[in-house]
């Protein structure tokens, strides 16, 4: 937790495979953004130590550290959304959701994947009703239902659901 919280932006964009955790069976190989998997991995420690409270300000740092610019997406936005809503800690990811809007998804340069969007959509609108800012919650809901997909998918159709149950 220490690493994320203590690297330097620009050393993690532009050495991420210095900041990485590597298990066995990855030494041979060299890791897509292993950033992002140290932060899934963060992410899912916390969870199954049922202490996700714990790497919710490392995930954070991570998440700002490795956007180019903050209208980027990244993998680590995801992981802090779903360890804020399962410590119940809404406000934490409020630096993120609060900032400007995600207009920029790059995966080559970020490692993010098509089903990070709507994860990030549905997540950050359920924190947002949380936190009882409406308005924001539903726009990021649209943005999951309008974003192109070649049929609709279970994460589409949850955030349907929830903007229902909003309006």
């Amino acid at each position: 937790m220490r690493l994320l919280r203590a690297a330097d932006a620009a050393q993690v964009r532009l050495a991420p495979e210095k900041c990485a955790f590597r298990s066995a069976a990855a030494r041979g190989a060299r890791s897509h953004l292993p950033v992002a998997k140290l932060s899934r991995r963060l992410r899912d420690a916390c969870l199954a130590a049922n202490a996700p409270g714990r790497g919710l300000l490392a995930l954070r740092c991570a998440a700002l550290k490795a956007a180019p610019t903050p209208a980027h997406l990244t993998p680590q936005h995801v992981d802090l959304f779903v360890l804020a809503l399962a410590s119940q800690n809404h406000g934490a990811a409020l630096p993120l959701l609060d900032g400007p809007d995600v207009l920029e998804v790059n995966p080559v340069l970020t490692g993010v994947a098509p089903k990070d969007v709507l994860l990030h959509c549905f997540y950050g609108a359920t924190l947002l009703a949380g936190l009882r800012r409406y308005g924001r919650a539903c726009e990021l809901l649209v943005q999951a239902l309008v974003a192109p997909t070649p049929a609709l998918n279970a994460i589409q159709l949850a955030c349907y659901k929830k903007l229902v149950r909003i309006i």
